[in-house]
């Protein structure tokens, strides 16, 4: 199926269900708070990438960043690998690379 974004105004007519743990919603909805939006509008700029970047953002902090978060995107596949595999010490792998995704979401 082939999306089209566009700028014009538009119904939002489609719903999608999301569940989130408990601490999840909590880290959602403080990371809204922080940008001081609603909570379905934070989620869907950020699902769909729309967010407005920091006016000062150089090209060199950008490529950081994508640099960073395509190394964050590999350990995220490892880490659902070591808890589907129940390797010893998944969980606190898990949570150091959540730490490192929170601090490049910061950055951005």
């Amino acid at each position: 199926m082939n999306v089209e974004l566009s700028t014009q105004r538009t119904t939002r007519s489609c719903k999608k269900l999301i569940r989130f743990t408990p601490a999840e919603l909590e880290r959602v909805n403080a990371r809204a708070r922080a940008v001081g939006q609603p909570v379905a509008c934070y989620i869907r700029e950020v699902s769909l990438g729309t967010r407005k970047r920091a006016a000062g953002a150089t090209s060199t902090s950008q490529t950081i960043v994508h640099r960073l978060s395509q190394a964050a995107t590999r350990l995220c596949a490892l880490r659902d690998l070591a808890m589907a595999t129940g390797l010893p010490a998944s969980a606190d792998f898990g949570k150091a690379v959540e730490e490192l995704l929170d601090l490049i979401r910061n950055i951005e």
